[in-house]
């Protein structure tokens, strides 16, 4: 019905939400197909980062009511800018951050120095590392490392979650 009117704009809330898994993915390839094809505007509203990442071209994070940041979703994945983003394109792992150094920041909470790839900005509050670039080590030596106990291993169908607590 809602198409039977051409609107120049799409509304889709949460299209997905109330759909157990299987049928979610056969919805969600049928709308793919018509989304490829209709000629308007779409706003897409989701808290599923794989929904937003195969669906979405163009990001929008709203946080307290406001809009945080607008971005290309690969730039978005590849380096959010606010706390917020970090979360919703799924990164666990978050400290509060200060910069040290053009290279370099002190991670506050997990009480360490970093280093990094790209110049550190002036305004950084947080700094967050997703659990695929971590590794647990027994070797003390090298830059970006921290002391860790392991706390609890969690299993899921397809991996493993190891979490781990700063033994401070």
């Amino acid at each position: 019905r809602m198409l039977a009117a051409k609107p120049d704009v799409i509304l889709l809330d949460e299209p997905f939400s109330a759909l157990d898994s299987h049928l979610k993915w056969q919805i969600e390839m049928e709308t793919t197909r018509f989304l490829e094809q209709y000629k308007g505007s779409i706003l897409f509203v989701s808290h599923s980062r794989d929904e937003i990442y195969r669906l979405c071209h163009t990001i929008a994070v709203i946080s307290d009511g406001k809009i945080e940041e607008i971005c290309d979703k690969n730039e978005m994945f590849a380096a959010p800018r606010t706390l917020a983003a970090s979360k919703l394109t799924g990164c666990k792992n978050h400290s509060r951050a200060e910069k040290t150094g053009a290279y370099e920041i002190r991670a506050t909470d997990w009480g360490c120095i970093l280093k990094t790839a790209v110049p550190v900005e002036d305004h950084i509050q947080y700094v967050g590392i997703r659990a695929h670039y971590l590794e647990i080590s027994e070797n003390d030596e090298g830059e970006n490392q921290m002391p860790v106990e392991i706390s609890r291993i969690i299993e899921d169908p397809f991996g493993v979650m190891v979490v781990v607590k700063n033994p401070e």
